[in-house]
């Protein structure tokens, strides 16, 4: 279980921080953000380093994290602005993080070659300003690094859901990574889902569903028929659900979808964050806790979020994209 240390002198917090590193069967986060406040920083992990969101605890500026950590994980650490980082650790490592609460984008985080080759990619693309060139950037990233779990990260972040490159491209980095890493399982789910996601392209007849809601109301594919269906995966660790949020209320208020139904799928696995999703989302929400194990998400071969499709009333698919702004908002202005 994760055991946090607080409001400890710093004399006694930085012995305690030497004594942490290269403990076996432990993971130790360390580190300092200078002009720290109140606010909160979570720290979860994507594959089972942590069995849920935690917290980082200040004293002044410097904080400790450990957690029991039997082999290897990854962890986010989200920002209260809804940012996040990545950090990568493995059993008795002792990892630093150092920074200025002010600019977070240029944070370092050091302690195995994981982190230090992230913190490198991340303070070099800070220096470009035109998207297409830190599109370039990752991309010649994953092939130069196509062996690291640091590749795959930047293929999630630059890559997956680009709306300068082509499929091929995306899918042929992938199966790049996927040859040099092959044990890596998570990224086995990404090759079969971007085959699986061949089953929403547009003119094919979604998926059949029956998912329960968060007030314990039952919801078929079959109840939509006759009238269009918006269809929006979204998890409250992502940010960026707000600008869909906001697009499709922002229509709804236009009186613009009044032959439209809206359905969302929260892929969220703590009741803290789906609630506090859920402060923003007026439409029923599907949400078992179960984050990327739920089961429909897993057979539509969605792998991120937020993800919407546009279901006509004939059950087909007009549009499906993790891309609001460039697929879907087309779609419904031709409504």
């Amino acid at each position: 279980m994760t055991r946090l240390i607080k409001s400890i002198p710093i004399l006694t917090l930085a012995f305690l921080l030497a004594a942490c590193g290269g403990q076996k069967g432990k993971f130790c986060l360390e580190g300092e953000l200078k002009g720290v406040t109140e606010e909160i920083f979570l720290i979860t992990s994507t594959d089972g380093g942590m069995d849920r969101v935690d917290t980082l605890q200040f004293d002044h500026e410097a904080f400790r994290f450990v957690c029991n950590l039997k082999d290897q994980a990854t962890y986010r650490i989200v920002y209260p602005n809804m940012e996040s980082i990545v950090v990568w650790g493995h059993s008795g490592d002792q990892i630093t993080l150092k920074g200025d609460a002010q600019d977070l984008r240029n944070v370092r985080i050091e302690g195995n070659k994981e982190n230090k080759l992230y913190t490198r990619f991340r303070l070099y693309i800070n220096t470009l300003t035109q998207g297409d060139s830190i599109q370039e950037a990752a991309k010649d990233f994953i092939r130069d690094n196509a062996a690291s779990p640091v590749a795959f990260e930047v293929y999630k972040q630059y890559c997956h859901n680009s709306t300068t490159s082509t499929k091929t491209t995306t899918d042929s980095l992938l199966m790049l990574m996927a040859e040099a890493q092959p044990d890596n399982m998570t990224l086995g789910k990404y090759v079969k889902a971007s085959k699986a996601q061949k089953q929403l392209e547009k003119g094919k007849t979604l998926p059949p569903f029956s998912l329960k809601d968060t007030k314990g109301n039952t919801h078929k594919s079959t109840d939509y028929k006759g009238r269009h269906l918006l269809l929006v995966v979204w998890a409250g660790w992502q940010s960026t659900n707000n600008n869909v949020f906001f697009n499709v209320r922002r229509l709804k208020d236009q009186g613009r979808l009044s032959n439209m139904d809206v359905l969302t799928i929260s892929l969220d696995n703590d009741h803290n964050l789906l609630q506090a999703g859920m402060n923003t989302n007026d439409w029923p929400t599907i949400a078992n806790l179960k984050g990327w194990h739920n089961p429909y998400i897993k057979k539509l071969g969605i792998r991120s979020v937020p993800y919407s499709i546009l279901v006509d009333p004939q059950g087909k698919i007009v549009a499906a994209s993790s891309n609001f702004s460039r697929d879907i908002q087309p779609e419904l202005d031709r409504l």
